[in-house]
């Protein structure tokens, strides 16, 4: 099972890698990508994303915000917020995963953070923590009254990690094609564009 983070988080980052992504692996399907959700504190003075940009280019120094940890989806896509919005000033602060910082989140210590939908709808749904945006292009089917990071008004924003099913290098592109079918009807997927989707790991 490949990520984003395997694949192309890693190679962008790190200065050298056991496997080359794209040579030793023969790509299967995808199987899943998980939205990400700009959200801050139930008590921070902010309901929009236009308005938190406000707030924190008021206060760069003192803004903060929390990932799963360095190098993840998470600490990525708030860099690049931090370039967008014009925030260059907010601090990062990663963390071992979502859980602890959606802890400190709730508890007011951090400004904001990109975090894993299923990971923060149950704060969002408890009204601990407020959903701004979604990063992913279409809204959420699990949170529809959350708009995209575009609709909120930052455009081309866009990052959506993903899990995908790969074989090593060399495997038969018959079995390949047979793998992918199995995959693809296990998971209840449309078979219309049986082998177009490997190419996303390919590009």
């Amino acid at each position: 099972m490949a990520t984003n983070g395997s694949h192309a988080i890693n190679v962008g980052i790190l200065r050298s890698l056991p496997y080359d992504p794209v040579r030793d692996f023969a790509p299967i399907t995808m199987v899943a990508s998980v939205p990400l959700v700009l959200v801050v504190p139930a008590a921070a003075p902010v309901s929009t994303l236009q308005e938190l940009v406000q707030y924190l280019r008021t206060r760069p120094e003192q803004a903060s915000f929390g990932s799963a940890g360095t190098g993840s989806s998470g600490h990525l896509a708030g860099e690049m917020f931090k370039r967008v919005a014009g925030v260059e000033g907010m601090v990062h602060v990663p963390y071992r995963g979502d859980g602890p910082a959606l802890t400190d989140l709730v508890a007011g210590r951090l400004s904001m953070s990109f975090a894993n939908l299923p990971a923060a709808i149950g704060h969002v749904r408890a009204g601990t923590l407020r959903a701004l945006a979604a990063t992913t292009a279409t809204r959420s089917a699990a949170r529809p009254e959350v708009p995209t990071m575009r609709e909120a008004g930052l455009q081309d924003f866009e990052v959506t990690p993903w899990y995908g099913l790969m074989a090593p290098a060399g495997t038969p592109r018959p079995r390949i094609a047979r793998l992918h079918r199995l995959v693809v009807a296990a998971l209840g997927r449309d078979l219309k564009q049986p082998f177009e989707v490997i190419g996303v790991f390919a590009s």
